[in-house]
């Protein structure tokens, strides 16, 4: 648009110098109005070609996440359908943090293990089931394989509220501190180093808020959940387990805890 009219001002200065009367009207003002036509024009089609490309990089998003779906829950189906074990006795998590990828490491008529990674390849879970002879067998393997780190034993001068009727109880020893509490026939252990000075009230308030709304699976006759701060405090390890019947399904993760008792509601 500068250069479009700048040269009529130069011919103007020109004629007006060199013949009276002369007038440059007629001829700049066409070469102005064609000028800013088509600049309109330009200026049209751009915003034209911006919106069809802004629409359709939101197609293309909407299509991308349409196929992540249909992706997961094709992987999903496509694990159950695999695993050997009765498919009336298989849990698996609908729930997980990320996008993940299921991949069975065990698979047999009495066991099964399923490993949940994220696009990265990084451990997101591991999930499995086993069938025992009976039910006390299964509780025996339960408690083995858990080596007494869940228990609550009452103790008033350690008593803790941690909200709607749950009281947890602490326990010092060897340099570790444990916070133990029972909800139903369920019982938590948060296990952490002195030193780092954990919050575990804190924690196990939080874990007894959302169990408040949302339910785990029921057990036949116990369930165990162990919450292990390695030293730092900077990570976590999950470990839930339960028996039904003559079956002991377990879940493990790094996750943090409510995120690991989500992935637990969900399994179905």
């Amino acid at each position: 648009m500068a250069k479009a009219s700048y040269k009529p001002l130069v011919v103007l200065g020109v004629c007006g110098m060199l013949l009276a009367g002369c007038s440059s009207d007629s001829d700049s003002e066409p070469m102005e109005s064609s000028a800013q036509m088509e600049e309109s024009q330009s200026s049209e089609a751009a915003s034209s070609m911006s919106s069809e490309s802004n629409a359709e990089s939101s197609s293309n998003q909407e299509e991308s996440s349409d196929t992540s779906k249909e992706e997961s829950a094709s992987s999903e189906s496509e694990v159950r359908s695999e695993l050997e074990m009765d498919p009336a006795v298989v849990f698996l998590p609908t729930y997980m943090p990320e996008n993940s990828h299921a991949n069975i490491v065990t698979n047999n008529e009495n066991e099964y293990t399923v490993a949940y990674t994220d696009e990265q390849g990084n451990d997101l879970a591991a999930v499995s089931g086993t069938i025992y002879t009976d039910a006390d067998t299964a509780l025996a393997e339960m408690d083995a394989k858990m080596n007494g780190a869940v228990s609550a034993t009452p103790d008033e001068e350690t008593a803790v509220d941690l909200g709607y009727g749950i009281t947890g109880y602490g326990e010092g020893a060897a340099g570790s501190q444990y916070l133990s509490w029972e909800e139903g026939n369920w019982d938590f252990t948060i296990h952490s180093l002195s030193v780092d000075k954990m919050d575990a009230p804190e924690i196990a308030k939080r874990i007894v808020t959302y169990l408040e709304e949302s339910s785990l699976p029921a057990p036949s006759e116990k369930g165990l959940i162990l919450i292990d701060y390695p030293q730092g405090g900077d990570s976590v390890f999950v470990d839930i387990m339960w028996q039904k019947e003559n079956r002991v399904y377990e879940l493990s993760t790094h996750q943090v805890p409510l995120e690991a008792l989500e992935m637990v509601v969900s399994m179905e």
